[in-house]
């Protein structure tokens, strides 16, 4: 689709996915997974976990010098706009692979669908994971992933997307993926003061990286402009001459629209080889981030992570997000959380 010719198509394009959507049973609006999923990706069902997922114990005992025990909690809170509580579009996995491997991942979905489009990409992601886990390509399933969301016929993805952080732990290694601002990070330990390492970057329009390639496909990066000309919010990716998408991420999956302007669904790919100074890992959607900083979160999370308690972490975590959000916002976002602690069994 050209540039020039997207404003005449947006509209007659959303309506009509709408309108079979809207034909569709109750039981025909459920994503069919299976049916969307590459051949490869095995077709087997799973049991998804819970939203506050307890915490459970994998240990590790085949790593070299360090023996590692993990410990996990989640916790996944839906929003406030002001008058009454959100649809949550955050959504988030942990699954243990086996006895030496977890792996977790953070979606926030945004745009009128974005709810059905991150639980699609979370259920899409878990399966392949459990298939694939020991060989996973990750620029091959975020491609995969989505492809098949712009297809797909029970939601519009025009407009509507969602980030995807995934966390891969395997052979005493931290794999990181992710596309957007839903956050991975790490803390460790030295000569005992905190240290935090951020195992993902946030995908934003303005990163220099990001900004230029936007540029280079027809896309322009600037702010919100109130009629008065006073900029105001994150910098954001337009089509130029255009007030939409507006999207306020340089990377996602969905987003056709965006896609076309330079937006990408191609993940950056970080791994962190564990010593015995790392302590834990916290994965959250951008919520979580927006008022409280690394430092922040790492002294709270260090508190639960001295008493073993990954899924009180995820609470307080929440709480104290939430408590910053209303002093200084009239709405409160969806703020998701996924606390894992790397435990040394020798200590």
């Amino acid at each position: 689709m050209k540039l020039v010719n997207i404003h005449q198509t947006i509209r007659s394009k959303s309506e009509n996915r709408r309108q079979t959507s809207r034909e569709q049973t109750n039981t025909d609006q459920k994503c069919k997974l299976p049916q969307l999923m590459d051949k490869q990706i095995s077709q087997k069902t799973f049991k998804k976990p819970p939203l506050q997922q307890k915490s459970r114990r994998i240990i590790n005992s085949k790593i070299p010098k360090v023996e590692i025990q993990l410990y996990y909690g989640s916790l996944s809170k839906a929003g406030f706009d002001g008058f009454c509580e959100k649809t949550n579009q955050d959504r988030e996995f942990a699954e243990i692979i086996d006895d030496e491997q977890g792996i977790f991942a953070v979606m926030d979905g945004h745009g009128t669908d974005g709810d059905q489009i991150s639980t699609f990409v979370r259920d899409y992601f878990q399966q392949y994971a459990i298939k694939e886990f020991k060989t996973i390509d990750f620029v091959k399933l975020f491609a995969s992933a989505h492809s098949n969301v712009a297809s797909h016929s029970h939601f519009d993805s025009l407009m509507s997307g969602t980030t995807a952080t995934l966390i891969v732990i395997r052979d005493q290694v931290i794999h990181c993926a992710w596309v957007g601002d839903s956050r991975a990070m790490l803390c460790s330990k030295q000569q005992d003061k905190l240290i935090t390492t951020e195992l993902s970057i946030d995908h934003k329009p303005h990163l220099l990286k990001e900004k230029k390639r936007i540029e280079n496909q027809g896309g322009a990066v600037n702010t919100y402009k109130l009629q008065n000309g006073q900029s105001v919010g994150p910098s954001r990716v337009y089509i130029k001459g255009a007030s939409f998408p507006g999207l306020a991420m340089s990377r996602s999956i969905g987003d056709q629209i965006a896609e076309q302007v330079g937006v990408s669904h191609v993940p950056d790919i970080k791994q962190h080889q564990i010593t015995r100074d790392d302590l834990f890992i916290i994965i959250g959607s951008d919520g979580l981030w927006e008022f409280l900083d690394n430092n922040q979160i790492a002294e709270i999370t260090h508190q639960y992570y001295l008493n073993n308690d990954p899924q009180g972490a995820c609470q307080k975590l929440i709480q104290e997000s939430k408590t910053k959000w209303k002093k200084f916002s009239e709405g409160v976002d969806d703020i998701t959380v996924i606390v894992v602690f790397l435990q040394n069994s020798n200590t």
